[in-house]
């Protein structure tokens, strides 16, 4: 049975209340233990140290690896201007992808240096980085050369997010949008079959907290919500492959926000039914808990249509 309310407030309290007793726990941990401070901070420092030599690659790789889409989340990112590597990623990989550098530009490295003021090493490392998501192919005594659109990896956080930055957002969304319609009800029909308590609460606990926020017009912070709901339904579903996919919803859901294409207040609605799915997976009502994801996910679709409705579909299939 779907849990009423009072036992839904309930979970929650205690859910706080836990995280409220771990975090005592690790002050006073503090407060013992002050050598554990030092070497905390000591990594602290190591760490930093990494990423201000210009690593970024490293960075670039760790912020994907716990699941940020480098929109600012981080603490770093927000305390830190971009390095030269993450400057030149950023001007080239938008360049290639909104058209300026055509399939089959050649580029040179020393070219590449001269114009943008970095030296040759920068180059090789951003090179590097596009070759591995498919934009460029570097071969020796010929250059740089810019790939077409169908090798590239289309499912690579920085070309989504290049793709809705430049004039293809529309295509992109609609692209993005099919896609979470088609995996996003099954992660939550096996996310109701395999969840434990623990994770259930917390789903329940994002699902209300999302409606508070909702109701209260903060857009902000019900975006950091609804991708960390989004997020908890994937990895819950226990698939590995699927809970991977959050970071194609993180870049789709921070897109639709910074576009406009969000409503100042979130529907009634839609705050409603992310709690249906939550009870639903609390309930282990597989079920009711696809249906209610699959309706998020065509009140999603009919919002943001509007990007795209005089698109015509990209041909995709290859020529005879």
């Amino acid at each position: 049975m779907i849990p009423p309310l009072q036992l839904r407030e309930q979970l929650v309290v205690q859910l706080l209340e836990a995280r409220g007793a771990l975090r005592q726990r690790l002050r006073l941990d503090h407060v013992e233990a002050p050598e554990q401070t030092v070497l905390a901070r000591a990594a602290l420092r190591r760490r930093t140290a990494l990423r201000t030599r210009g690593a970024a690659l490293v960075r670039l790789r760790i912020a994907f690896d716990h699941g940020s889409s480098l929109t600012g989340e981080t603490d770093y990112d927000e305390a830190m201007a971009p390095t030269l590597h993450e400057q030149l990623l950023q001007t080239l990989g938008t360049r290639i992808v909104g058209g300026e550098l055509a399939p089959g530009t050649v580029l040179h490295a020393e070219q590449i240096a001269r114009d943008e003021g970095v030296s040759r090493p920068v180059v090789r490392e951003v090179v590097r980085v596009l070759q591995a998501m498919g934009l460029v192919a570097a071969t020796k005594r010929v250059g740089i050369r810019v790939r077409p659109a169908e090798a590239w990896n289309l499912y690579d956080p920085l070309v989504i997010r290049w793709r809705l930055a430049v004039g293809s957002s529309g295509g992109q969304l609609r692209s993005m949008t099919e896609l979470r319609s088609a995996f996003e009800p099954k992660a939550a029909e096996l996310a109701a079959q395999y969840r434990d308590d623990r994770d259930a609460a917390k789903l329940l606990g994002l699902a209300l907290e999302m409606r508070e926020v909702g109701r209260a017009g903060d857009l902000k912070r019900f975006l950091e919500l609804d991708i960390a709901f989004h997020r908890f339904v994937l990895t819950a579903s226990g698939n590995e492959m699927i809970a991977q996919l959050e970071r194609i919803v993180a870049e789709v859901l921070t897109a639709r926000t910074e576009q406009g294409l969000m409503p100042h207040q979130p529907h009634e609605d839609a705050l409603e039914l992310h709690v249906r799915v939550a009870e639903a997976i609390w309930a282990r009502d597989s079920g009711e808990a696809h249906a209610a994801m699959d309706r998020i996910m065509r009140r999603t679709a009919a919002e943001v249509s509007v990007t795209w409705s005089d698109l015509p579909r990209p041909s995709i299939l290859p020529e005879a």
